[in-house]
């Protein structure tokens, strides 16, 4: 906190804020020429806590319209592109189709389905289990059999849990 506080900012200081924002490649030398009064006495209106508040606001206002515009002129640029690179699709014959893989493939990144390069991509496990003809038949044979059990014990729809042809106790819960 400075020494010296100012209480509330006057119409000049805001011009002086302004004048900051618009001019901040200038130094406070030149800001003194400017509002004609001293080196020291900006200092103190600068370093006040009223005067940082104010300027706080106002760059940040300004910071917000500024990212605004600028997000409106880039999405704005972006679709002037994309139309103009649709129209000259349009004609493949005109254009070599490294150049029509290659803006497919950019255009496809962009919107979040190209994969990235440094990613790699998670490893595949494929189990599989060669079974013959005949031990299809004998299991198809074996479940047919659990069926009828089941059906006649009056337990419809259920079957003994099975381990190498050993029947098994279902879990109680």
């Amino acid at each position: 906190m400075a020494e010296t506080q100012i209480k509330n900012v006057l119409w000049w200081h805001e011009r002086f804020a302004d004048w900051l924002l618009a001019n901040p490649h200038l130094t406070q030398n030149d800001a003194a020429r400017e509002f004609c009064c001293s080196v020291s006495w900006l200092s103190i209106l600068k370093n006040s806590d009223a005067f940082r508040e104010h300027f706080a606001k106002k760059s940040g206002a300004l910071s917000a319209k500024i990212a605004d515009t600028l997000l409106a002129k880039t999405a704005g640029v972006a679709e002037m592109a994309l139309d103009a690179m649709a129209a000259k699709l349009e004609n493949p014959a005109l254009i070599p189709y490294p150049e029509i893989l290659h803006t497919a493939e950019m255009t496809l990144k962009r919107l979040g389905y190209g994969a990235d390069a440094k990613a790699r991509p998670a490893p595949i496990n494929i189990n599989f289990s060669m079974v013959t003809p005949e031990q299809l038949a004998m299991a198809r044979e074996k479940m047919h059999q659990l069926r009828e059990t089941n059906a006649q014990s009056g337990r419809p729809g259920t079957t003994p849990l099975l381990l190498e042809g050993r029947e098994l106790e279902e879990p109680s819960s």
